[in-house]
Formats: structure tokens, C-alpha cells, sequence
């Protein structure tokens, strides 16, 4: 069970603090302040919300039983083989990355959903598409096959404190976006169309493989804080490519963002969705956190 002072004072959670705090210091030391500023709140602000969801459902905090079974190796293979194929690619655009990592027929499917999508749909609609196909199509159904049901993957019955717990997680970004509209920043149209192409693209389809089928099946093996802390620096790095190109190929500064910015957002997307029983509410704030760039 996942009870109330099991993550808060578990082994996991105070290694991820150390990481975090050599993170930012890595960013302030290496002239990013501004970013490792942003980070900080965020992670502040992340620990807040988890704490409101931590005592909304205190009274209903069990996440459940697991399927293990024998096929519990070709699962966890599966999601190794799915997480390697949609992480790859982003990383050898990089330069310095051999592009024998390429994994060539999964990238080529891709590529070819993404340009039949795109003959009918904008492109961020039509990538959307295109990672909801790669990241949720083939693991869910290889784990429906595998005996693992949707209940297991994400998609669970909401728990007692749900819906308190998603005021809190989302009352703050709702707010931002009504302050951009009145404040003339942001049309309701251009709000729309972006929650609308971050919501395939980020919002369910990162969840769904993330907070559902890679956490879901590391519970199977592990501890349901250790599930959490292991699946976010795997979120971490699966944003290698991202980051490496974000910061022109330095390798420090990029592993620093990679712990706090995605994986400290990992660690609370999986915390709410043990907390609650589905990823419902982490899809939402994801789709709603990355929407914030049409307000930069």
C-alpha cells in the first residue's frame, strides 16, 4: 500500500531530493539561474499539490492489488522495447548520438501515421495522433494480451478524494490561462487549439505509457515508492534528446534538467495517479502545464 508517510519518509524520495539539489546547483553554477529558478517553484509548487492529495484521499490511499504472473518478464519487456523506440529517436538528432540507435521500423510507422494525419489535420493535431499510435496503441494492447487489465494500466476506478484532488492540481493552470484571456494575452481560440494539441501529444499519450504501463508493471517488482522514484529518472532520461539539443550538446547542464524539470514532474504526475486510481488528473495538468508556452 501506498499509505500517507510511506513516500514522504521513504529511502527513495530523500535520494531524489539529493539529486535535485545537485541538479540546481548544477543550473545556477552553469549560468542557468533563470531555468533552475523556474524549476525550484515548479518543484515547490509540486510538493504542495501532492500534499493536498495526500490528505484528500488519505482515507482511500491503497493502490490496489498488482497482476504479476509469468508473463510478468515479457511485460516488463515490452514496455523496455517501447520506451527504447519512442526515446531513441528524439535522441539521435543529436549530433554526437550514433545513428545506429535508430530503431528504423518503428520510426518509419510513425513517420507514415504522422503524414497520413497531417493530409487532414494540422500538424501538432497530427502529431498527436502519431504518439498516441507509438506510445499507447502497441504497449496497451501487448499488456491487455499479457493479462494485465486497463484497471492496471492507468485507467483504474477514481478513489475517495479524486475530485477534491484535481481542484487542486488544476485550479492554478485554469487560472493562469482565465488571466491570459481576460488580460488580452491569449485568445480563448488560440487556448483552445493549444490544450487540444497537447492533449494526445503529452497529455494521454505520455501518461497513459508513463504514470500507466511503465509504473504500473514497476509495482509488479518493487515498492510503491521505489515504483515511483525509478519510473521518474527513467522519465528523466527518456527526455535526453530534448535536452541535449535544448542546450547545444552540454551534457551537465542537460542531465541537471533532466532531473529537475522532467523527472521531479514524473515523480508528482505518478505520486496523483497512485494517490487516485487512474491518470486522468496527471493528463490533464500535463496537457494544461505544456499549453503555458503559447504564453511565453
Amino acid at each position: 500500500m501506498l499509505r500517507a508517510r510511506s513516500l514522504v519518509l521513504s529511502p527513495p524520495l530523500a535520494g531524489f531530493a539529493v539529486l535535485f539539489a545537485a541538479a540546481e546547483a548544477v543550473k545556477f553554477l552553469r549560468g542557468d539561474a533563470l531555468w533552475g529558478t523556474i524549476d525550484l517553484v515548479l518543484a515547490v509548487l509540486l510538493a504542495f499539490v501532492c500534499a493536498l492529495t495526500r490528505w484528500f484521499t488519505r482515507d482511500d490511499a491503497s493502490p490496489g492489488p498488482v497482476t504479476r504472473g509469468r508473463a510478468l518478464p515479457l511485460q516488463l519487456l515490452a514496455c523496455a522495447v517501447v520506451l527504447a523506440a519512442t526515446g531513441l529517436g528524439p535522441l539521435v538528432t543529436y549530433h554526437d548520438v550514433p545513428s545506429w540507435l535508430h530503431v528504423p521500423l518503428w520510426d518509419s510507422a510513425r513517420r507514415a501515421i504522422f503524414d497520413a494525419a497531417a493530409r487532414f489535420a494540422p500538424l501538432p493535431i497530427a502529431n498527436g495522433i502519431a504518439n498516441f499510435s507509438a506510445y499507447c496503441l502497441p504497449i496497451g494492447a501487448v499488456l491487455l494480451v499479457l493479462g494485465v487489465p486497463l484497471g492496471q494500466q492507468g485507467l483504474g476506478k477514481f478513489r475517495k478524494g479524486s475530485v477534491a484532488s484535481a481542484v487542486a492540481w488544476l485550479a492554478l493552470p485554469l487560472g493562469v490561462f482565465a488571466y491570459a484571456w481576460f488580460a488580452g494575452r491569449a485568445s480563448p481560440i488560440s487556448i483552445a487549439y493549444a490544450w487540444l494539441s497537447n492533449f494526445l501529444q503529452n497529455g494521454v499519450s505520455e501518461e497513459f505509457l508513463w504514470r500507466g504501463a511503465v509504473l504500473g508493471r514497476l509495482r509488479a517488482v518493487m515498492k510503491p515508492e521505489y515504483a515511483i522514484f525509478v519510473q521518474a529518472l527513467l522519465f528523466g532520461a527518456w527526455h535526453a534528446g530534448a535536452d541535449l539539443n535544448a542546450y547545444h550538446g552540454d551534457a551537465l547542464n542537460a542531465a541537471a534538467d533532466m532531473v529537475a524539470s522532467q523527472a521531479t514532474f514524473g515523480l508528482a504526475a505518478a505520486y496523483v495517479t497512485l494517490r487516485t486510481g487512474n491518470i486522468a488528473i496527471a493528463s490533464a495538468f500535463h496537457l494544461l502545464f505544456d499549453s503555458m508556452q503559447i504564453l511565453q
